[in-house]
């Protein structure tokens, strides 16, 4: 799996989903979406890429992968981001999901100095 954030100078935080590693590739699609705060909002970020969701539904009779994992995985890094104003954007891909769990194998962040904020005047 691929999970990637974003921020937007206006919108704010924006988080991704898609298929990851050897499976990532500009044709794919990727769920974007602004950053889930709960586990229905992660979980439907998850559910709107069709291809991780069937990756995750037991695909052509493999073991169901750990959803609950990869919720979790993506609500403690939307976290981390808000928490971290000097994240500008990351990903973590891939980030391998199990039937018990989920690792991250090649995480990324760039970081970029605090902007100060624009304060006006107040005469």
């Amino acid at each position: 799996m691929l999970v990637g954030a974003v921020v937007d100078p206006v919108l704010g935080l924006a988080l991704a989903v898609g298929l990851g590693g050897r499976q990532a590739r500009p044709s794919h699609t990727v769920a974007l979406r602004l950053s889930p705060e709960t586990d229905a909002e992660a979980g439907e970020l998850i559910d709107t890429d069709a291809a991780v969701a069937t990756q995750l539904d037991s695909f052509r009779g493999s073991a169901m992968l750990d959803r609950k994992a990869l919720r979790e995985l993506i609500l403690r890094f939307a976290l981390l981001l808000r928490k971290t104003p000097e994240i500008v954007e990351a990903d973590l891909n891939p980030a391998r999901c199990t039937a018990r769990g989920r690792l991250v194998l090649d995480p990324r962040l760039r970081i970029e100095p605090r902007q100060p904020v624009e304060r006006a005047k107040s005469w």
